[in-house]
């Protein structure tokens, strides 16, 4: 059975405000071009060179102040860790939908269901970008269990809501 209009246009208005969806748009088209995921650069970000393994995935690391006498340090990779902040303005503006379905005219249930998906949601992209900024990779499988259990989460709530969306 389908929803009222009025509810289903409620969260309509919230979850596709078209200033929200552009920043989440324009948002996840950096993280692609930073992350080098991309084939070509979206966004506001250009790439001066791209090269042969554009879109093949980030250079995690790189290495700084080395010399003839000096291997340097290995530290991120600056555009991996501009991804990672990007990854958390994405979560927070989800967070900023599902705070704003607090107050809308919408059956209980549904809410939670709406608010429970989003939370999940912006969960799954705040642990991305802690898993990008995590300097150990023997983390890593836990990380992305961690991104598989709250975007799955995510997703069953949703399922249910299905036709609000």
């Amino acid at each position: 059975m389908l929803p009222p209009i009025r509810e289903m246009r409620a969260v309509q208005r919230i979850v596709y405000d078209p200033a929200r969806v552009k920043k989440l748009g324009d948002l996840a088209c950096e993280i692609g071009t930073l992350m080098n995921l991309v084939t070509a650069p979206c966004g506001g970000l250009t790439i001066g060179n791209p090269g042969p393994n554009y879109g093949k995935g980030p250079t995690w690391y790189v290495i700084q102040g080395a010399t003839l006498y000096s291997s340097g340090v290995t530290t991120l990779n600056p555009s991996v860790a501009e991804a990672a902040e990007r990854c958390d303005r994405l979560a927070a503006l989800i967070l900023d939908m599902h705070d704003a379905l607090a107050h809308a005219n919408v059956r209980a249930s549904a809410k939670a269901d709406l608010r429970t998906g989003l939370a999940e949601l912006a969960a799954s992209w705040q642990r991305r970008g802690a898993m990008w900024r995590d300097p150990d990779p023997t983390h890593g499988d836990t990380h992305v269990q961690a991104i598989s259990t709250h975007f799955r989460a995510s997703m069953k709530a949703f399922e249910r809501v299905r036709y609000y969306l």
